[in-house]
């Protein structure tokens, strides 16, 4: 028999629920049940709002998800969905009811697993979007394990702007801790253009290739002139695997931090900054970087000998000038510092200019020293082998694609037409209705075209009706484990602070487990249950037990 009671406060409550056992019928059956209370119960008007008697309606749902389709937010559809029914005190659900109903809706939509339902989505997207190109891979368990996916304007600004590739990795951006290999470029107006993105299952040197390979494939075999990287050794590995030729250099922003952070010397790191972005020759760079080197004595530190082997590998673009008899020499030097100089190398015959600035060399534009030589030399006209096609305002005009713009999907241009159509008859309608014959006028004429259109369009349909998730799929693939990589690093949990205080007695060097007064307390409360005879008889006898329970506001008390 279980008998449950309640006491608020001091006023003690006779609503009881008892419950007992028959064994005749192996069942439980409820002997009594008082109803009565010491406070007042819920109002009418607000049973509504009970955890029972909440529940989202089929309409409301159906309602939401209409606006959400066109971007109105949860928390507006709740404002409109509680306007309709004259204030969201008169919904029979909390907003955070709706939210739930929302997400385990769109859960049951997707219904197969993370991989599943991403291969899914490319796979409908591809049919309506052929520019549209995704690959991935799968491991011994048939996990997904590589994924690589583009589309067609990336594809296409990467025939406009590919000659120079960024080849970087974003790590904990995922529920699996996949490292995110990003390849980005920048456009003729100073803007980063992503051209593609890839999920890998780890940072070996084959799912760099299998990555960069599956790229070429995607952009016609066009392969990059430069790639810039953090100087990741395995990418170093795949990038001369697979872009044979192409000029591998380091990023200096990556350069830049991992100055400060492993020499932790703003001076040191700003001189450093200045010595990457200083155009020099070979013989002078080493001659800077040995006395910026001695100067800051870091000689034997571990990160000044990896940057040497670096420096050892790597290639310089220097500035050269040939002698020629049809070469004119220039001598630049800054206004008001004679120490600072330039030289500007003119060939007549092929019509070109080099400075040691080597701004030409490393960003394309020329330098202003260039334009200076110009002027002297009178030309009328910027030559052409100083102008890239890729930094002119009209780059992406004349190029080329292999990708035709009506691959396109269908949807988009549907989309787009609609709402340009609905534009253009915004106007008619806020005339039309000033007064009832115009209203009814514009109301047949609107009728007519419909019926003109819907008999020559009846059997098709302007948009796809299915949805990407409710695609039908025999695929096993399984969702990938959490992988562990270089930038998934464990923090270290902080030690906990020596001025700690105590919550009983707020003195300092203990806690509430180790507190004297608690453990005094405790003493006198166990001194007082062994003198009670009848408790400990009741518990060693197992006849009845008796337990309480209190707090500050109320006593709850159960007997078996």
């Amino acid at each position: 028999m279980f008998t449950v009671t309640e006491s608020v406060g001091t006023t003690t409550n006779n609503a009881s629920f008892r419950v007992n056992y028959d064994n005749s019928c192996g069942k439980y059956t409820v002997t009594e049940f008082k109803t009565e209370h010491n406070h007042p119960l819920t109002s009418p008007n607000e049973v509504h709002l009970l955890r029972s008697h909440r529940h989202v309606s089929e309409g409301d749902l159906a309602q939401a998800k209409a606006l959400r389709h066109v971007g109105v937010k949860t928390c507006q559809v709740m404002d409109y969905v509680g306007d309709q029914v004259g204030g969201s005190h008169n919904l029979r659900f909390k907003r955070k009811d709706f939210e739930n109903r929302l997400d385990a809706d769109r859960r049951a939509e997707i219904g197969d697993t993370d991989s599943v339902a991403t291969i899914a989505y490319f796979t409908a997207k591809s049919d309506n979007d052929h520019g549209l190109y995704h690959e991935y891979t799968l491991d011994d368990e048939n996990r997904l394990r590589n994924l690589f996916w583009t589309d067609y304007m990336a594809r296409y600004d990467y025939e406009c702007f590919g000659d120079v590739l960024v080849f970087d990795a974003t790590y904990k951006t995922n529920a699996y801790q996949k490292p995110l290999v990003t390849l980005v470029g920048t456009y003729h107006h100073h803007r980063t253009t992503i051209f593609r993105f890839g999920l890998l299952g780890d940072e070996t040197v084959e799912s760099y290739t299998w990555l960069l390979q599956t790229f070429l494939s995607a952009m016609g075999n066009r392969k990059p002139k430069s790639v810039i990287t953090d100087g990741d050794k395995k990418m170093s590995k795949a990038i001369k695997t697979i872009f044979v030729g192409a000029t591998h250099r380091l990023c200096c922003w990556h350069l830049e931090r991992n100055a400060q952070a492993n020499i932790k010397n703003e001076d040191f790191t700003r001189k450093f900054r200045d010595l990457m972005l200083t155009g020099m020759s070979a013989g002078e760079f080493d001659q800077r970087w040995f006395a910026l080197v001695d100067e800051f004595k870091l000689h034997k530190h571990g990160w000044v000998k990896q940057m040497e082997e670096i420096r050892q590998e790597a290639t310089l673009i220097q500035f050269e000038a040939l002698n020629c008899t049809d070469t004119n020499y220039y001598t630049l030097t800054q206004f008001g510092n004679v120490d600072i100089k330039w030289t500007v190398v003119y060939n007549k015959p092929t019509n070109k200019i080099d400075c040691s600035c080597q701004m030409m060399d490393s960003a394309g534009i020329p330098c202003r020293h260039m334009f200076h030589v110009m002027k002297v030399e009178q030309f009328r006209n910027i030559p052409d082998n100083m102008i890239l096609h890729r930094w002119i305002k009209k780059a992406k005009d004349y190029t080329s694609c292999n990708l035709a713009q009506s691959q396109v999907d269908n949807e988009i241009f549907d989309v787009a037409k609609f709402s340009s159509l609905g534009t253009a008859t915004n106007k008619m309608c806020f005339y039309a209705a000033k007064n009832e014959h115009s209203y009814k006028e514009a109301l047949a004429s609107i009728n007519q075209l419909t019926s003109k259109f819907q008999e020559l369009f009846g059997g098709q349909r302007t948009c796809p009706q299915s949805s990407v998730y409710g695609l039908q799929t025999k695929s096993t693939v399984l969702d990938p484990v959490v992988v562990r990589t270089k930038g998934a690093v464990t923090r270290l949990k902080k030690s906990p602070s020596n001025n700690r205080k105590c919550s009983i007695c707020r003195q300092p060097g203990h806690t509430a487990r180790s507190c004297p007064i608690a453990s005094n307390s405790m003493r006198s409360s166990e001194a007082n249950v062994a003198n009670n005879d009848s408790w400990g008889t009741s518990i060693l006898a197992g006849l009845s037990e008796h337990f309480s329970f209190y707090n500050s506001e109320a006593s709850y008390e159960i007997e078996t």
